[in-house]
């Protein structure tokens, strides 16, 4: 019977090649959004490592300047860091303040290449206080926190994340085991390049997705930002866990607290549950903008094959009557032109198909992990499937008002 349609299919190519053209590229289109939709809601099952609910963020608008624009000494710019920090801590409302390079949810990042063994990662990282896990609620699940006794101690205490650990130590235990930045280091976004001193490992956390529930896994570590002695540095953002039930004019009064106690400066305060919204807004609209696209294609496409299928019954209707003539029920005459709609389907989603597997061979979707290509490849097949099925179901009922007089009437 197949062998039978595919024969049927193969005298009427010309007629069936526009359609199978149509597929291929609709299948394209369709699997490049399902790609990117099956990857984001993969990634927003995940836990997101850390709690942005009733935390806000305290943006210092050239705090490291401080020395420059006031004619101070950079000693100043940290005495006036640390200020900030126990003057905000003292509000009522607070449950605790801490310090950080680079604010989540912010579309910027610092990255470094780390090296154990000679297996070398590049990783995301960001530099925080000591009371940073406790203000955005991180899991240390072996090893410890940051805390001020670090300050004696000869190298550079981090904390890495879940995925880095498995990246670059595997099975082994990466507590107290360095890990050796580049030679000159790099950094993208916010700060400069990596100090001097060696990295070591004293904690793992769970994860800190800083960009929110639609980035990907990544390797991540935490530096240690020093607040006292001669390493310590200014930060530009603070991090500020209020209390449950606090108000939203909480945030007027502590930027009047702000401005009080260091006046010159900009201060920007934003809950970070905002800041996630337009996160999410900004990397939705893309999203959504192609899924509209990818609509009206398939819209286009699904006209187009009514309009074949429908031109197709109305030149075979004395072969259609004939079949009626035979003994060919109704059912059977439909069933027999979705079912060739449904060869010339595969055939395009084959050679579709073929072109998609390419992708991750090549390596062109390093991102994308075989479970979610594999997904949205299937989903994309469904798709372009139940719109054939649908596209045929007025051209077939069409078919099943052919009366078996037409095969004698037929001019």
């Amino acid at each position: 019977m197949i062998l039978q349609l595919v024969k049927l299919c193969w005298n009427r190519k010309r007629a069936q090649a526009l359609v199978a053209v149509e597929v291929f590229f609709s299948f394209l289109v369709v699997f490049a959004v399902m790609t990117v939709a099956v990857y984001n809601l993969d990634n927003y099952r995940r836990p997101l490592g850390f709690d942005y609910q009733g935390v806000l963020n305290v943006n210092v608008t050239s705090l490291s300047d401080l020395a420059t624009s006031l004619g101070d000494t950079p000693t100043s710019a940290v005495e006036a860091s640390r200020r900030l920090r126990r003057e905000v801590r003292g509000l009522d409302a607070v449950e605790g303040v801490a310090g950080m390079a680079v604010p989540a949810f912010d579309l910027t990042g610092m990255s470094s290449v780390v090296e154990h063994q000679g297996r070398r990662i590049d990783s995301f990282n960001n530099e925080v206080t000591d009371d940073f896990a406790q203000v955005m609620g991180v899991e240390v699940t072996q090893g410890r926190w940051f805390e001020p006794a670090d300050d004696a101690l000869s190298f550079e205490p981090v904390l890495i994340n879940e995925r880095l650990k498995r990246d670059l130590f595997g099975a082994e235990d990466p507590l107290g085991k360095d890990i050796a930045p580049e030679p000159d280091g790099h950094s993208t976004g916010h700060g400069g390049g990596n100090a001097a001193r060696e990295l070591r490992v004293v904690g793992v956390f769970t994860d800190f997705r800083e960009d929110g529930e639609l980035s990907g896994p990544e390797p991540y570590f935490f530096r240690r930002s020093r607040t006292e002695g001669p390493d310590a540095k200014p930060y530009h953002n603070l991090v500020v866990r209020v209390r449950p039930g606090t108000p939203a004019a909480f945030e007027e009064s502590l930027m009047d607290r702000l401005r009080a106690v260091s006046p010159g400066h900009t201060f920007h305060v934003d809950p970070l549950a905002k800041t996630r919204r337009s996160m999410m807004r900004l990397r939705l609209v893309p999203m959504i903008s192609a899924a509209l696209i990818a609509g009206f294609m398939l819209i286009m496409v699904a006209l187009g094959m009514v309009g074949v299928l429908w031109q197709s019954v109305a030149r075979r209707r004395r072969e259609i009557g004939l079949r009626r003539a035979l003994g060919a029920s109704g059912q059977g005459v439909s069933l027999q032109v979705l079912a060739e709609l449904l060869v010339v389907t595969t055939a395009g989603l084959l050679l579709a198909t073929a072109l998609a597997v390419q992708l991750p061979l090549l390596g062109v979707v390093g991102w994308v992990g075989n479970r979610v290509y594999a997904v949205a490849m299937a989903l994309a097949a469904l798709t372009i499937y139940g719109l054939t099925v649908v596209s045929a179901l007025y051209p077939s009922w069409l078919a099943t008002q052919v009366q078996p007089a037409e095969a004698l009437h037929y001019e």
